[in-house]
């Protein structure tokens, strides 16, 4: 029997994700971002636990209800 590999693992988990529809509704955000940007996003998630996409989630909710 062979592994399974983690794109195939992934794959896999992406159409899951898309698919369930009682599951988190999400939507895939490719992006490049500044090198000072991408430590204060790693600082974040040593110091708070959260994953990166916790913590972009929050930080765009957070700025949303300031715009607003």
């Amino acid at each position: 029997m062979s592994a399974e590999s983690n794109r195939e693992r992934q794959k896999r988990w992406r159409e899951r994700t898309l698919k369930e529809s009682d599951g988190p509704q999400l939507t895939r955000l490719q992006v490049y971002i500044e090198p000072e940007a991408a430590a204060d996003l790693e600082q974040i998630v040593r110091k708070t636990g959260w994953t990166k996409r916790i913590a972009i989630e929050t930080a765009i909710k957070k700025l949303a209800r300031d715009v607003n």
